[in-house]
């Protein structure tokens, strides 16, 4: 068996771009694979990485509207920010360089846009590189006696034995991903080999695998199992999850759903919003309401619900798709979480509240219309794709395989 180094860059924008890296490392390091997570923003600068994520919580939170606009512009309109990119780089290469060099891997994972553009601009400028100052100024973390070994064309060699894998973490292509270079786009379903021919990707570039999600979500728990595992009744269950940050309008969502007139329970998920916690806990409620902070068994407590009330990020999405949820939809963020919402809904695995049609209406139209439920929960699993870590991981260890065997009949 060949020895196999995986890299994968992120961006800590949200939580899910880190939770697919986490689930694809975590996959590799129990088959004793090297895999290392960077946020190659943190890497170059943990102040500009720290500024891009409070910046981002900042915006989709009180300016969710003003975000869903630009996001819907530069979407329409496939405005380019590449001189961002480009100036960006002349401080991002001398690091990034150095770290591919140092770590030598053989596939390289993008789990965010930004994080294959910044890549493919070093890339584009590698020749500029190679031939001037910047690798002269490269602080390499293997010595100054390896730095005077390295010849310049080991860098133009690596870039171009690298596997480049661009991981898309919602339900749509984002744009500004039909403009990086690599060699394949993970995508969370194969209804998007059109939308991707259109943005001018190659059909064989696309690789449905979906998004990965952690392996333990593979196996499907008896509902009475799960509920015993948790704690809670044997009793029709609704689950409401907040994301990490405790985002949606969870306290009015809960306020709506003690009104309905069906019978059932109510299991909420705070994530990291203790505030939000002790706010539920305060609230006088007529149904049984099990309150948890942050947990590490998610896929116990949808094994345990009957349907989950959740924003649609694409990570939530694709797990509740693997248990086959029916998703109630509350608080999408403009955007992404926006076409996340028009592929749950024009495939018929959820339903969105609104001002008209609030959370109450839906639980009851949910729990009268046994038909439709069914159909729900028939649909979500129809999308699921719940070894969508173990494929691709899987298809990257063949395709590495395949190469070393190449390359080894070139020497010969």
């Amino acid at each position: 068996m060949i020895e196999i180094k995986v890299l994968i860059f992120t961006v800590t924008v949200g939580k899910g771009h880190n939770q697919v890296a986490d689930s694809i490392k975590k996959y590799y390091s129990n088959k004793n694979i090297f895999c290392k997570i960077i946020d190659i923003f943190g890497y170059v600068n943990r102040n500009f990485q720290r500024y891009l994520s409070n910046g981002y919580l900042f915006s989709t939170k009180y300016l969710s509207n003003l975000y869903g606009k630009l996001y819907g512009r530069v979407e329409k309109n496939g405005e380019r920010i590449d001189i961002i990119f480009k100036i960006t780089n002349i401080f991002l290469a001398q690091k990034i360089i150095g770290c591919m060099l140092e770590n030598s891997p053989d596939v390289v994972i993008y789990t965010h846009v930004f994080a294959a553009q910044f890549v493919t601009e070093i890339f584009k400028a590698s020749k500029s590189f190679l031939g001037g100052k910047i690798y002269d100024t490269i602080n390499f973390k293997v010595g100054q006696k390896q730095k005077r070994n390295l010849e310049r064309k080991n860098i133009e060699s690596l870039f171009k034995r690298i596997i480049n894998v661009g991981v898309i973490t919602d339900f749509t292509i984002h744009p500004y991903w039909e403009n990086v270079l690599v060699d394949y786009y993970v995508v969370a379903s194969e209804q998007f080999e059109n939308c991707a021919k259109k943005r001018g990707i190659e059909a064989q570039k696309i690789k449905p695998f979906g998004i990965p999600i952690d392996v333990k979500f593979t196996k499907i728990l008896d509902k009475k199992i799960a509920r015993d595992m948790i704690g809670i009744e044997d009793k029709r269950t609704a689950l409401i999850t907040t994301g990490g940050a405790g985002y949606g309008e969870v306290l009015k969502s809960i306020k709506e759903i003690v009104c309905s007139s069906q019978d059932f329970q109510i299991v909420v998920v705070c994530g990291l919003n203790e505030k939000l916690k002790k706010r539920i806990e305060k609230l006088e409620c007529s149904k049984k309401i099990y309150i948890k902070g942050f947990v590490d068994n998610m896929e116990v407590f949808m094994d345990a619900s009957d349907f989950i009330i959740a924003k649609p990020g694409g990570v939530t999405t694709s797990e509740s798709l693997s248990k086959g949820l029916p998703m109630i939809i509350i608080s999408p963020i403009p955007g992404h979480e926006d076409r996340n919402t028009e592929f749950l809904l024009n495939n018929g695995a959820a339903i969105k509240t609104s001002k008209t049609f609030p959370i109450d209406e839906a639980i009851y139209q949910l729990f009268t219309n046994e038909r439709r439920f069914k159909a729900m929960k028939e649909a979500s699993l129809g999308l699921a794709k719940p070894n969508s870590t173990r494929d691709l991981c899987d298809f990257l260890e063949e395709l590495c395989v395949v190469e070393n065997d190449l390359l080894k009949n070139d020497c010969s």
